[in-house]
């Protein structure tokens, strides 16, 4: 059977041409015209060629991927087709253009070995197989294949460094690994805590605080796996402008005055030196004081002067910090200060101040504890005491009482300087409260008494079986005062919240009922007497609070009835007004819709009517001097009648608004 014809133009100089997509097995003639520029044409004897069968040109199938650390084996098989050679073709999945080939020679084992690949990188593998046809080659290319090469821990950075950009910055840098890397993690050394990620082989650390040491190192990563750490390096940010200098002070040694201060909380570098400058009434200076120290003496000043001193401390490059600034004032010949005075365990009668002693001046033999507060009347008043200790009791205080304390050193009758001023406030009972004081024979106390904390839970025990009442309402309990015959024990009782509870004055009956009975006793300590001493508020009775606060409520109540009850009465007094008027007056008739008369002395101010003036309100149809004389007709009220005063309260002389 004939098949069709086709013809092919060509315009080539080659005396060679390759036909493609032909098909298999196929008989083909060819006949090649040439033809020249002038037209004529010349045909070749006719040509017979076939095409091979196609299991003779077949591609390779069944691929067959086997990793083994970087390296891929690829092998395949042939259904057919006796190729020349292979091509084996592999490149980064999704990355064709980075296409990479290994050729392999005709075998029986059909294999290749692909190495040096990169790890955690998915590979596209095929193989191409060759049939050499004359001048030209036929390709038949294999089904492609994926393979993933598995992430090997990926090499650590190599000569990392560090160094200080400036007194907050440090720049670190490192070299790339030979093996491919996804990037870099930066950690803090000190911490272990990650800096940051990033993909570049610097990075500047920033917000640093000057003249610090850092420690830092890098660990690169794969996809998610992350590398072995870098070596460690360090650097120290440079040094930064100083700090002021801390608690700067002046003391008096013999003659000459001696200066102390704390060095910089934040130095911020190395301190190289201090400078100091004073300036009096009439003499002043300068002077440099080492950065090692912090205190120098001052010769030559003049006693009893107050100077102004100013401390700066100098740091590395000439860096200066802000200057501290203080006054010096001059007191010679006695006791400096007593330092660090504070109060401690404050209660309702007593509190605890301590301080040490001073650092210069004279020896102190004493200190005298001046105690100052303000009574209710604005008189200031002040008691003192002395000890020979650094810490003092101060008993017999007032309950909700601010109190100034101040501690003198003493060098025999002479007082040294005073220290710093402090202030606190005893402990205020809850109001309604008692304060209740026991006597006990000193004796006694001391023979039976051998811990104070012992003795005072014992009396709130004792106190609770003698009243009965709540222990929580039992505070402020104190050895107060003490005599060479008696030991006086004092303490607050609040008032009750719970109504079970005694009130406070059945409470305080019992408690003298037992001292007098020689009842209250605490193991064989035995109350010689007792006594109420005082309340919190001097205007108000030792009631209790319910006690207080329910007639409060009862009178609220009563108050508030009385003005509901006038409030009614004067509404129905109106509406029974209003009722009797309309009785004798017919709106239809007069056209009046509104009727009001003043009838005091100050007349209605809010309608603008004067005394004896009477305001009718209707459609407007009815001149007012009409509906005037006709209301007054009817109802036969006269001239006078308008003006007059109802003295009588019986609303015969004054009309009333409807």
């Amino acid at each position: 059977m004939k098949g069709s014809e086709h013809t092919i133009a060509l315009d080539t100089a080659s005396s060679t041409y390759r036909l493609k997509d032909l098909k298999a097995n196929t008989n083909y003639e060819f006949v090649i015209v040439s033809v020249s520029r002038g037209g004529q044409q010349s045909i070749s004897d006719k040509i017979t060629a076939a095409t091979l069968p196609d299991n003779e040109r077949a591609a390779p199938s069944d691929l067959e991927l086997t990793k083994s650390g970087t390296s891929v084996t690829v092998k395949w098989s042939m259904k057919g087709g006796s190729p020349n050679k292979y091509r084996v073709e592999y490149f980064v999945t999704n990355k064709p253009n980075q296409e990479s080939f290994e050729l392999a020679p005709k075998s029986k084992d059909k294999s290749i070995v692909l190495s040096d690949l990169n790890s955690g990188m998915q590979y596209t593998i095929r193989v191409v197989a060759i049939y050499n046809e004359g001048s030209d080659d036929y390709e038949a290319y294999s089904d492609p294949k994926d393979i993933t090469i598995d992430a090997n821990e990926p090499s650590p950075v190599e000569h990392i460094s560090a160094f200080a950009a400036n007194s907050t910055s440090i720049v670190i840098s490192w070299r790339r690994p030979s093996s491919p890397v996804s990037g870099y993690n930066v950690y803090n050394a000190t911490d272990q805590k990650l800096i940051t990620t990033t993909t570049q082989v610097l990075f500047v650390a920033n917000s640093l605080r000057p003249y610090t040491s850092y420690s830092f190192y890098v660990a690169s990563y794969l996809s998610d796996k992350e590398g072995a750490k870098s070596d460690l390096v360090s650097a120290t940010t440079n040094a930064g402008v100083p700090g002021a200098v801390g608690s700067p002070k002046c003391y008096l040694s013999g003659k000459d005055v001696e200066l102390r201060w704390d060095a910089p909380a934040q130095p911020n570098g190395p301190i190289v030196e201090y400078r100091v400058m004073y300036d009096g009434e009439d003499t002043g200076g300068e002077l440099t004081v080492a950065g090692d120290k912090t205190t120098t003496p001052i010769s030559g000043l003049t006693m009893w002067q107050k100077y102004n001193v100013f401390i700066t401390a100098v740091g590395t490059g000439g860096l200066y910090s802000d200057p501290a600034n203080f006054t010096c004032s001059l007191t010679p010949g006695i006791p400096g200060p007593a330092l660090d005075v504070h109060i401690t365990d404050v209660a309702m009668g007593d509190m605890t101040v301590t301080w040490t002693k001073p650092v210069i001046g004279t020896e102190v033999t004493a200190y005298n504890i001046k105690v100052e507060w303000t009574t209710a009347s604005k008189r200031t008043l002040s008691r003192v005491e002395t000890t020979s200790d650094t810490s003092l009791k101060i008993k017999g205080l007032a309950p909700s009482t601010a109190y100034t304390i101040t501690v003198f050193a003493m060098a025999g009758s002479t007082s040294g300087l005073k220290s710093e001023s402090i202030s606190a406030a005893t402990l205020s009972p809850q109001f309604g409260s008692i304060e209740y004081q026991l006597k006990f024979r000193s004796k006694d106390f001391r023979q039976y008494v051998s811990s104070e904390v012992e003795f005072v839970q014992q009396l709130k025990e004792e106190i609770v079986s003698v009243t009965s009442v709540s222990r929580d309402r039992i505070d402020g309990v104190d050895c107060a005062h003490n005599d060479t015959e008696d030991v006086h024990v004092t303490f607050w009782l609040s008032p009750r919240i719970d109504m079970r509870d005694p009130n406070t004055e059945t409470a305080i009956a019992s408690l003298d009922e037992a001292v007098v009975g020689g009842l209250f006793k605490i193991g064989d300590l035995v109350a010689v007497s007792g006594s109420m001493e005082a309340q919190v508020s001097a205007q108000e009775t030792h009631h209790d609070i319910a006690e207080i606060i329910i007639p409060c409520v009862c009178g609220i109540i009563v108050v508030c009835l009385i003005v509901a009850v006038l409030y009614y009465r004067n509404m129905y007094h109106r509406l029974q007004r209003t009722a009797r008027f309309s009785s004798h007056y017919n709106s239809n008739v007069d056209d009046v819709h509104l009727i009001e008369c003043a009838d005091d002395d100050e007349g209605i101010s809010g309608g603008g009517l004067q005394v004896g003036e009477l305001a009718l309100q209707d459609d407007g149809n009815t001149p007012p001097q009409n509906r005037r004389t006709r209301f007054f007709n009817r109802f036969q009220y006269s001239a006078v009648d308008q003006n007059a005063v109802d003295e009588d309260d019986d609303d015969e002389e004054h009309l009333l608004p409807l």
